[in-house]
């Protein structure tokens, strides 16, 4: 799991690389599924995946990009 602290570092590492009015949106989390069969657990998975969303304003133009690369680079 993802720490706030961790989060929050991510945010502003790209805050930081905006140039103008930039909306960020942190969306993420843990899921889990089990299959039976026969009474008796067939498949067991997790996943754990937090993207990023962007938007970012440049005059009148409007871009938007998503990342589930969260590393400094």
């Amino acid at each position: 799991m993802i720490g706030k602290e961790k989060i929050f570092e991510v945010l502003q590492a790209a805050l930081e690389r905006a140039d103008g009015p930039t909306e960020l949106l942190f969306l993420g989390g843990r899921s889990e599924l089990t299959r039976f069969s026969r009474s008796q657990i067939h498949q067991n998975v997790g996943e754990e995946d937090y993207t990023v969303h962007v938007k970012a304003v440049e005059g009148t133009r409007i871009g938007v990009a998503r990342t589930n690369q969260l590393s400094p680079e």
